[in-house]
């Protein structure tokens, strides 16, 4: 408990309501009154009786002092050498006030298991622990125990939980899996001597994004998939708790993992394997993502340099219509050289139709055109391996279509095929309006087609635009997952305990109140501060 105490908090906190003094204080003696008060207050507190009372601050025996008008003979340090039989009897009294009662050993054993099973799941710090025990024993009308027992309760916890996780990672995986862990724990050359092993491999960063990386990422990603793990395996397990223990393998050394007991070794480098694979998966979609925009800002860079670099605005542009129209129409039969130039000279037409490519259609085709060109020529030696080691899912019926374009890509990945058949890939929500004259070709048998290049860029630029605001997720990512997993799972049923997680109130009034409240105070501290600022340089 605190030592120093203001006059403030003494007052909220160490103040003795009239009931109290009532149903305590008539017939003890001016010393036991004191000692009932600290000892009543300090347990509403701390939530539990001190073990003797040198633990109660002096400030707030002096306060309780002054409250109670006491004869200055009483000095409040004279509580501190209570005899124990008095004390004891003291804390019988205000547990019956209370209506408490000392924790035995079955209702420490029932705060650890539910420690178990229902909070260390979910908390993981001491100080969390300690807060929900303290709860716990409030709630079952228990005193709470000493802070060392509390210590050895939650340590106790702990371990059995650790255990219990470890076993239950150990039983869900088959002999295979396990053989495959092990095999990871091995080196790459056993008769090569300080060989580092599979698991280290697993465990180094990429570098730079190229085409070397990504299939050394893709290598990676394809020997965790190897571990066959189950789907579900750590899907009740909070993120934070299966962190810890990945944070836990990757820095322990390969020799320590290796002395550790079946159990403890599967489980961690188990969890390392299930967030190392969400965080390869997460790598890939990125450089995806970078690199269809980067082939796509290449492209439109190209494009403005060649075709905007000359362009002249034309002003005017209705009246130079009118002139134009005017002369047409009244020489309808005469030369364009004779009777238009003389109206509007050839620069200024010419600079009109470049500015209309510039802005118009074909200037979005120009673009794809380089895209196409760029992707051809070297990107598309690494797009399609990033797709065919993701798997991607939506949840929205409307952007079926581009999953169904992804999957047409994926099976076309050995073929050399140049073109396609409208029948064969859809091209509705994928292909936009300005480019389908460029992807959608004509065979010269009056047959529609599709070009492949072209349609291929059409399907990554909808992909990336719909992953980036996850229409589109991909399996087994953490960043770039199911949308829908988000929320925890048991969000309805702990609601009220997410929402003091996160300390925000479950009322919508109070909650926009809050938010009104703080914008004025931060928008008052603003206009204070510029007018300081002001008023400086004035």
């Amino acid at each position: 408990m605190q030592v120093h105490w203001t006059a403030l908090e003494l007052e909220e906190q160490w103040f003795l309501a009239e009931g109290e003094q009532q149903a305590l204080l008539p017939g003890k003696s001016q010393g036991q009154r004191l000692a009932i008060a600290a000892l009543l207050k300090f347990y509403q507190i701390a939530g539990r009786f001190p073990e003797n009372l040198r633990e109660v601050p002096k400030v707030a025996l002096h306060y309780l002092h002054q409250l109670l008008e006491l004869d200055a003979q009483v000095e409040p340090d004279s509580v501190y050498h209570l005899p124990s039989r008095t004390y004891e009897r003291h804390r019988a009294e205000i547990r019956r006030f209370l209506s408490i009662r000392k924790a035995d050993h079955s209702d420490q054993e029932r705060a650890k298991q539910w420690l178990i099973h229902e909070v260390i799941m979910g908390e993981q710090t001491d100080s969390e622990l300690n807060a929900v025990l303290m709860d716990w024993f409030r709630g079952q009308h228990l005193e709470l125990i000493s802070p060392k027992a509390q210590h050895q309760l939650i340590k106790s916890a702990c371990h059995d939980f650790e255990k219990q996780f470890f076993q239950g990672i150990a039983e869900a995986l088959s002999p295979s899996s396990k053989q495959a862990i092990d095999h990871l724990l091995r080196p790459l050359d056993e008769e090569v001597e300080d060989q580092a092993t599979r698991f280290q491999v697993l465990s180094c960063d990429p570098g730079k994004p190229s085409l070397k990386t990504v299939f050394q990422e893709i290598e990676k990603l394809e020997a965790i998939e190897r571990l066959a793990l189950p789907a579900d395996l750590f899907s009740p397990i909070p993120l934070k708790v299966l962190h810890a223990y990945r944070l836990r393998a990757g820095t322990e050394s390969i020799t320590e993992l290796r002395k550790h007991p079946e159990t403890v070794r599967y489980a961690l480098v188990t969890a390392f394997c299930y967030e190392r694979r969400a965080e390869i998966i997460d790598g890939l979609a990125d450089v995806l993502i970078q690199l269809v925009h980067k082939i796509g800002v290449r492209a439109e860079k190209q494009v403005i340099r060649e075709l905007l670099g000359d362009i002249r605005a034309v002003n005017g542009k209705p009246r130079l219509l009118y002139k134009l129209a005017d002369a047409a129409l009244n020489h309808p039969d005469g030369k364009v050289r004779e009777v238009l130039y003389t109206v509007v000279d050839r620069e200024t037409l010419e600079n009109l139709v470049k500015e209309y490519h510039a802005k118009g259609p074909g200037y979005q085709r120009q673009i794809q055109t380089l895209v196409c060109n760029s992707y051809r020529s070297h990107y598309r030696s690494m797009v399609p391996n990033i797709l065919s080691a993701l798997v991607f899912h939506s949840n929205n019926a409307h952007h079926r279509p581009v999953i169904e374009a992804l999957d047409v890509l994926k099976a076309l990945q050995d073929s050399k095929k140049r073109f396609l058949g409208l029948d064969e890939a859809p091209v509705s929500d994928i292909v936009p309006d300005t480019l389908r004259p460029l992807v959608i070709e004509n065979d010269g048998k009056d047959n529609q087609r599709l070009n492949r290049i072209h349609y291929e860029i059409c399907v990554l630029q909808a992909l990336r635009e719909r992953l980036r605001c996850k229409e589109i997720w991909i399996e087994g990512a953490k960043r770039y997952g199911n949308p829908d997993r988000d929320v925890p799972q048991d969000f309805q049923e702990k609601r009220k305990a997410y929402y003091d997680l996160l300390d925000h109130p479950m009322d919508a009034e109070t909650f926009i109140a809050r938010v009104q409240r703080d914008l004025r105070a931060a928008l008052a501290a603003f206009i204070v501060k510029q007018f300081l600022y002001g008023f400086k340089y004035c």
